[in-house]
């Protein structure tokens, strides 16, 4: 062990890895049912316009996001 790492600051660092994968695991889940969102609003009939201010997005973004298809198989 390197001098002046204790156990402790080990301990620290794997518990906040594991918080960092935690949170990354809620982030993409987040994006996913974002996404859903976006696309069921798109099929609904939203305008566009109105979708992407409504979801913070540019029109570029927007269309990337219709353009991704979800295939569950």
């Amino acid at each position: 062990m390197d001098v002046g790492i204790t156990a402790d600051s080990m301990e620290a660092v794997r518990l906040e890895s594991a918080m960092l994968e935690s949170l990354q695991w809620e982030m993409d889940a987040a994006q996913e049912r974002f996404e859903n969102a976006v696309r069921a609003a798109s099929r609904l009939g939203a305008a566009p316009e109105a979708l992407g201010k409504a979801a913070g997005l540019a029109a570029e973004e927007l269309q990337e996001i219709l353009a991704r298809s979800v295939q569950l198989f």
